[in-house]
């Protein structure tokens, strides 16, 4: 496990928010992240998120319930592309 602190700079290198952000990485592989691929995958966070909760109230996401694994992860997919088709119909 690391702990990075994530501070964003304005093109004066003055601090825009006044509280760092601290984030734990954990795996592996976690030595080959530079800060800035953190932070990105970060900021993508907010969209996983959405995605997830909208996928499990409105797309029925976990609702298909199978013991079959193809079958579920083709589920998976078509939930995955129900949500990309609504998302850019918008």
């Amino acid at each position: 496990m690391s702990i990075v602190r994530i501070r964003w700079l304005d093109a004066e290198g003055k601090a825009v928010f006044t509280r760092p952000l601290w984030l734990i990485i954990c795996g592996k592989r976690r030595a080959e992240l530079s800060s800035e691929q953190i932070q990105q995958a970060y900021s993508q966070r907010s969209n996983l998120e959405h995605f997830n909760r909208f996928g499990k109230q409105r797309l029925l996401m976990t609702d298909f319930q199978t013991p079959d694994v193809q079958r579920e992860e083709n589920w998976w997919q078509i939930v995955q592309l129900a949500y990309t088709q609504l998302l850019s119909g918008s």
